[in-house]
């Protein structure tokens, strides 16, 4: 958990924060960092190949405190949804796998 999310965090982008107002109890909208783009072309999906991913943080705004999120959009159609601390150790693992790999 976070703070309370009625300030911005450092890492939210204003030119895609949604927060609307942080004092709603539902629906304030969400912080949102700057999106990082991945190309995962080789990857293919029962849809069929990936291509682009986006990635970004974020995090709702309300008046206390909440779980940043990971989200990750690949197609029209999916996202993944991963908190912070989990996708950070997903990550972790994984690039423990590349180095061991060569």
């Amino acid at each position: 958990m976070t703070q309370p999310s009625t300030v911005h965090p450092d890492w939210c982008s204003p030119q895609h924060c949604e927060l609307t107002d942080p004092n709603l109890p539902t629906d304030g909208g969400f912080h949102r960092s700057d999106p990082i783009a991945v190309n995962l072309d080789l990857l293919i999906s029962p849809h069929g190949r990936v291509g682009a991913v986006t990635a970004w943080l974020q995090q709702a705004a309300c008046p206390w405190p909440t779980v940043v999120f990971l989200h990750v959009a690949f197609g029209p159609d999916s996202e993944l949804f991963l908190p912070l601390p989990q996708a950070a150790d997903a990550l972790s693992r994984l690039a423990d796998l590349q180095t061991a790999v060569h």
